[in-house]
Formats: C-alpha cells, structure tokens, sequence
C-alpha cells in the first residue's frame, strides 16, 4: 500500500519520494517514549528489549532515555548516562545523587563532603565505617579498617560472603 501510494504520489510534480522519507525519519518515535529526535530525543535505539517493572512489561532501551525524563524514573544503565538528553551525563551535573543518600560525587558547594560510590547508599563521605560489609563506607580510601563500628543504626550487623 506504501509504495502504490509513493508510486502515485511521484507523479505529483515536485514530489521526491527519497526526499519525504527522509524527511520523516527524525520523526520517528522507534523506542515509543513519547519523543522524537525532531524533538530532542538523543536515543530512539531499539537494539534491547529491558524489564520497565516487576510485572514483566519491557521496552526498548532508548525508552528510558529521553528529554522531560524524571528524576524518579528507572535508570537501568546506571549513573554515568545522559538520560536527559541535556548534553551533561546524569550523575555529573553538581548536585546529582544517584543513590538518594543525600551526597553527590560532585558537590554543589566546594568543600562539601562526596560521594565515591553514587550506587549504593551505605556509601559517603560521612558514613561511619561498618565492619565486615567489605565497602569503603566512608570515602577514605580503605576498607573496613580497624576504627570501624560493628553495629548501628546506619551499619546493621554485616557479614562478610561465605559465613
């Protein structure tokens, strides 16, 4: 049906038929997020199907990368992505906090204390250091060193795998 409608169409004097499909291309919503490249959408890529929610729905992966995306929404591909199509990689911007502890790897003021691992909570600049859960909780450098705290509100008992 197409191609006898481009074959009528290319009749029409003016009409280019390579031209109008071109033309439509960045029109094109192909990972149905509601955007366009026309529109800003920086990743139309269908190459994987992904998991939206515990009920099994997917969606393309370009579905989760669009402008207007918000903060709440599921950042499968982890922090160091632009899924805002603002041209600053999520996660980077001053202020970001990825794991919602309240720290970002990049403070808004200089001086504040960081984040040296924005994909899990337990870590910050000002966490105490838990025994035993084999992370740098702190941001020192070290690992469950000798001042580490064995148990408290914010370092339930940790074991350590294999125990």
């Amino acid at each position: 049906m197409l191609l006898g409608m481009l074959l009528l169409l290319a009749g029409c004097q003016g009409f280019d038929p390579a031209a109008w499909i071109q033309a439509g291309e960045d029109q094109i919503d192909q990972d149905q997020d509601g955007v366009s490249v026309k529109n800003g959408d920086c990743d139309e890529s269908c190459e994987n199907m992904m998991n939206v929610n515990d009920d099994g729905m997917q969606a393309c992966s370009g579905w989760f990368i669009h402008p207007g995306v918000e903060d709440e929404s599921p950042r499968p591909f982890g922090p160091n992505v632009d899924y805002d199509c603002n041209g600053v990689v999520d996660g980077q911007e001053p202020g970001a906090d990825f794991d919602s502890d309240g720290y970002s790897p990049v403070p808004t003021v200089a001086g504040e204390p960081g984040d040296c691992n924005d994909l899990d909570s337990r870590v910050h600049a000002e966490h105490e250091e838990c025994c035993g859960d084999q992370l740098d909780n702190d941001c020192d450098g070290r690992v469950d060193e000798a001042a580490c705290v064995e148990s408290s509100l914010s370092c339930p008992l940790a074991t350590v795998e294999g125990e």
